[in-house]
């Protein structure tokens, strides 16, 4: 339905019971309009943190990420977990210069 602002001429030759329903329909359909702003508000605000969307859906709205700050976990693995570290050898196989492609 569309509505067409009236005039004053209009609003003029309108009974009394004729205003009041064209406020009653003002009213639902700005009723209607509120629910909808508040439904795409509501979509608007949903990110894959806060709901079951994929992470791809986040688009640009992702923030960035947030590095640690100094102390805030310890170094290295797991407590009580024996380390595997790799041994330096005496004497090398082989030396490989490896450079980058194009230079």
């Amino acid at each position: 339905m569309t509505l067409h602002r009236p005039t004053q001429a209009d609003l003029d030759r309108m009974s009394h019971a004729e205003k009041d329903a064209l406020i009653m329909t003002l009213f639902d359909g700005f009723g209607d309009l509120q629910r909808r702003v508040e439904d795409l508000e509501g979509q608007r605000q949903k990110t894959s943190r806060n709901s079951s969307k994929p992470p791809s859906s986040d688009g640009l709205k992702k923030g960035p990420a947030r590095p640690r700050k100094r102390g805030e976990k310890p170094n290295g693995g797991q407590p009580g977990h024996p380390g595997q570290t790799r041994r330096m050898s005496e004497q090398a196989d082989a030396v490989v210069d490896l450079k980058p492609h194009g230079h």
